[in-house]
C-alpha cells in the first residue's frame, strides 16, 4: 500500500523527449525497410513469385520476412527500436551536466562499412 501513500509533486515536469533517439531509431527503421523490401525481392526472384502467387506457395523465407516487414511498417516499430537502444546502453539518458558540455562523446554508430 506504499504505493498509494507517494506524495507526488504535480509541479514537476519531466522531459522525456529525447529528439537525436527518436531521429535515430527512425533512420534505423527506413533502413530496415529497405533491407526487408530487398530481401523480399530477392526471395521472389530465387521462387519465381509473382504478387498473385497463394500463400500456400510462399516459401518459409518469404513468410517469414514479410511478417518482420509488417511489423516494422507499423509506426509502433520506432518506439520499440528506442526502447531497444536505449536498453543496449547505446542511447543511456544523459544527466543536464552532459547535455551542457560542448564536448560530448558522440551517441551515435556509424552504419557505413568503412
Amino acid at each position: 500500500d506504499a504505493f498509494h501513500n507517494l506524495d507526488l509533486d504535480t509541479d514537476v515536469e519531466i522531459d522525456l523527449a529525447d529528439v537525436e533517439l527518436e531521429e535515430y531509431a527512425t533512420r534505423i527503421r527506413n533502413e530496415l525497410r529497405k533491407h526487408l523490401d530487398e530481401k523480399l525481392k530477392e526471395e521472389r526472384k530465387k521462387n519465381n513469385l509473382d504478387s498473385l502467387s497463394s500463400s500456400s506457395s510462399l516459401s518459409f523465407e518469404y513468410s517469414t520476412l514479410s511478417l518482420v516487414k509488417s511489423i516494422v511498417e507499423n509506426q509502433n516499430s520506432i518506439s520499440a527500436i528506442q526502447g531497444t537502444l536505449r536498453m543496449s546502453g547505446l542511447f543511456a539518458s544523459r544527466s543536464s551536466s552532459t547535455k551542457n558540455k560542448k564536448h560530448h562523446q558522440s551517441r551515435y554508430i556509424n552504419f557505413q562499412n568503412d
